[in-house]
């Protein structure tokens, strides 16, 4: 009966493996920093990017204020994008965020819920920044940096 148990437990560690391999394609896509069409704004490097996103810079080029805008936690798109521009995990980072704000040293990135609010958000704010899967990039957005 144990010998069972213990294949079992085996078996499910082997099919959430598989079915994991077979959803990292899809979340494995380019991401790009976007803001509103008619932001004054027209590029940011990736060590920009990630000051804003880590609360070391407040402004964007111009003096406008920065805004950036962070999909839901759970987003494929935002463990991706932390990954990539500070080397660290989505969970590390809201270690992070909860420990600046709580010295008072900063506000994390406002977040929204999904890529649809991000274009909706960013086309009426000049300062906010996202990003988005690369796919998702129409002319409501433009883009100022490659992640890829």
């Amino acid at each position: 009966m144990q010998v069972f148990f213990r294949l079992n437990r085996h078996l499910r560690a082997l099919l959430a493996l598989l079915a994991f391999a077979l959803a990292w394609p899809a979340a494995a896509s380019d991401l790009v920093v976007v803001t509103g069409s008619h932001s004054p704004i027209n590029h940011l490097s990736r060590e920009q990017v990630a000051d804003i996103y880590l609360g070391r810079v407040t402004t964007l080029p111009g003096g406008i204020s920065a805004i950036p805008l962070d999909l839901p936690a759970s987003s494929p798109e935002r463990e991706a994008f932390y990954n990539q521009i500070a080397g660290k995990s989505a969970a590390q980072i809201k270690v992070y965020w909860a420990r600046m704000s709580f010295t008072g040293k900063g506000i994390p990135p406002k977040q929204v819920a999904s890529s649809a609010d991000i274009k909706k958000f960013a086309g009426g704010k000049p300062g906010a920044i996202a990003y988005l899967d690369e796919d998702a990039v129409d002319g409501s957005v433009k883009v100022l940096c490659s992640l890829k």
